[in-house]
């Protein structure tokens, strides 16, 4: 279950983030912890897509380039170094279908293993052409190595990884035959220094930014005073939450609005009225609630989700939150108290989708009304 309300300021929120950790110096380590970069992950497979198949697009280009020129050169169809290329092709091949027929995060985790057995193929295919001509050209591994540079839904590590494989199949081809590969083990370093100086940078400016845009998002969607959202934030997330919903589970919205709270701010001032709802913000906010949010002016709402049965708290919500120490001169109950008036849906996933968080709120209200026309600091429940 998520909990989106927030704490008392917005630099104590939890956003998930820790720019300088100590775990790795890799950025998809060092600048996100593991929950946000999870997120980060999701949002990158799915901007990156189409970009991430147009660069195995132009693998399987480059493949079939270095096939077509084996033949013209004499070689045959199906050599070895050709059945390889085949193998590579078939790789990229499968990652373009699952790219255009499935869903992203299925996308996502295959594009890694993808890479890997299509630069496996690609090592054994350096090796053997190695080991059959007695001489292997600098160029193929340094494209290989650009050609991997070029997904962009793969992170530094991934990438290092995946070099790590041809470098190790450079030097074996060094070991195992007369092949001298000093100069090509000199190239493709070069490459690869370059180009993981290049996705290093990617992987940390591309963070920092996904960073910031966490940062503006919650500051814009926080009410600066009592730490909890406001109502920016009420719509979208509630909306996200109905359509969540599974088919045992149902939604309660309260709304929570404190008795006679203009002559509390009249008798004490507006700066103590001001820590009254700083206290109330901090009392919601302890509460086992999807949502705590800051309506305007002294009212505020609670979203909570729950399964088959509605929390018997919540029967009781105005006597949890009773603060009697704010003592309210001016009130008939000498202390700041709050009526509330909660709204409950029960119903099946599919009607939940159509209720929209308005209908709620109005129900919530229509409660709210009948508990201050009854006197105030009470709690209403109006089932859907």
């Amino acid at each position: 279950m998520y909990r989106y309300h927030t704490t008392v300021t917005i630099q104590q929120r939890d956003l998930g983030l820790r720019l300088h950790s100590l775990n790795s110096w890799l950025p998809s380590r060092a600048v996100l912890d593991a929950v946000t970069e999870q997120k980060f992950c999701a949002q990158l497979a799915e901007r990156t897509r189409r970009a991430t198949t147009r660069a195995m697009a132009l693998a399987l280009v480059v493949l079939l380039v270095f096939v077509l020129m084996d033949v013209i050169n004499g070689g045959q169809w199906f050599s070895c170094s050709n059945l390889l290329r085949y193998a590579s092709m078939l790789c990229v091949i499968i990652l373009l279908w699952i790219g255009n027929h499935q869903n992203v995060r299925f996308w996502y985790r295959n594009i890694y293993l993808g890479s890997l057995w299509m630069m496996g193929m690609v090592t054994a295919l350096f090796v053997e052409i190695g080991l059959s001509g007695g001489k292997l050209y600098e160029g193929g591994p340094m494209v290989a190595v650009m050609m991997t540079a070029a997904i962009p839904a793969l992170h530094l590590g991934h990438k290092l990884v995946i070099w790590t494989i041809l470098a190790l199949g450079l030097v074996l081809l060094n070991q195992i035959s007369n092949v001298d590969t000093e100069w090509t083990l000199f190239y493709f370093a070069m490459t690869v220094l370059i180009m993981a100086f290049m996705q290093y940078q990617i992987d940390r400016l591309t963070r920092l930014q996904f960073r910031s845009n966490l940062l503006e998002k919650a500051k814009a969607e926080t009410d600066q005073l009592t730490g909890v959202l406001n109502r920016h934030a009420f719509t979208r997330m509630t909306d996200k939450i109905l359509h969540e919903l599974h088919h045992d589970e149902g939604l309660a919205l309260a709304i929570i609005d404190l008795d006679y709270f203009k002559r509390y701010n009249d008798y004490f001032g507006h700066l103590q009225g001001d820590l009254a709802l700083v206290s109330v913000g901090q009392r919601l906010a302890s509460l086992p609630a999807e949502l705590v949010v800051r309506f305007g002016g002294e009212e505020f709402i609670l979203v909570v989700r729950f399964t088959r049965v509605m929390p018997d708290w919540l029967a009781t919500l105005h006597q949890t939150l009773r603060f009697e120490h704010h003592p309210h001169a001016t009130s008939p109950f000498g202390h700041l108290t709050c009526s509330v008036g909660i709204a409950v849906l029960m119903t099946d996933r599919a009607h939940a989708q159509k209720i929209t968080p308005k209908y709620l709120l109005e129900a919530a209200d229509k409660a709210l009304y009948q508990v201050k026309e009854s006197g105030r600091n009470n709690t209403r429940i109006l089932t859907i």
